[in-house]
């Protein structure tokens, strides 16, 4: 993986409040060790567990509706960012803009992400959290301190822009929600502006019922049709993981 931008915004904002304030950085964040090792993070946790795929529902943008789609054609040309930073400004005031009306829903870090690999150009937009943990001062005294919560992520999409700008018809985006509540899971999807996950729940029960269906219709014993249903989650579990794994 080799890391072409990165920059981390702030959104200020308290459960049970709709003022949020919108901390920006004026600079991309430099591509460093610590750079590296976070993304390393982030990207192992992204790949950890199962995920919705989906594609923007108006892939070039308009006036109307999600304006991330709008501000990847507006910004994203030949492969590269034209102001990366300005990119990520705008697209965090939009994020803004869908987290405020939620009370229940509190602020936190906005990580952007642009990188290549094998000639795929990909981007991250994660919601991280902070957390109080223990550290030693100089004198070994034990004190309080800020750190970025990596257990687990919080809510993350991982964008194809080669498959995009090339008017890929595939699923070139990648959700995560961890165990975000369903109207944090509605706003971000608002963001991005894709409704697929929807979709994609709606496709994988219609396999599992095709699955039954076909056991039924060939008459297969209870426990020939359990292994059959075994061996189809697990060549979708591994297509899964292929996809992940790009």
């Amino acid at each position: 993986m080799s890391i072409s931008n990165l920059i981390v915004h702030e959104i200020q904002k308290h459960e049970g409040e709709r003022k949020a304030i919108l901390i920006v950085r004026p600079n991309e964040n430099p591509v460093d060790g610590q750079a590296e090792a976070l993304s390393a993070q982030v990207t192992n946790l992204f790949n950890r567990s199962g995920m919705n795929t989906g594609r923007f529902a108006n892939p070039q943008g308009s006036e109307e509706g999600a304006q991330l789609p709008a501000l990847l054609t507006k910004y994203f040309k030949d492969n590269a960012f034209s102001d990366f930073s300005e990119f990520t400004k705008e697209c965090a005031a939009e994020y803004l803009k869908h987290l405020e009306p939620v009370e229940e829903a509190a602020g936190g870090l906005l990580w952007f992400n642009h990188y290549e690999l094998h000639d795929t150009h990909f981007l991250y937009i994660v919601m991280l959290k902070r957390k109080q943990g223990i550290g030693l001062g100089a004198d070994l005294s034990l004190s309080q301190v800020e750190q970025i919560e990596m257990e687990k992520l919080h809510m993350a999409l991982r964008i194809n822009l080669t498959a995009w700008q090339g008017e890929d018809e595939g699923r070139y985006i990648a959700f995560r929600f961890g165990r975000a509540p369903k109207f944090e899971s509605e706003y971000f999807t608002q963001f991005i502006g894709c409704d697929e996950p929807k979709v994609a729940a709606k496709e994988t029960r219609k396999l599992v019922d095709l699955t039954s269906a076909f056991c039924q219709s060939e008459g297969l014993p209870s426990k020939q049709a359990n292994e059959f249903k075994k061996v189809v989650s697990e060549h979708c579990q591994a297509e899964s993981r292929r996809s992940r794994a790009s």
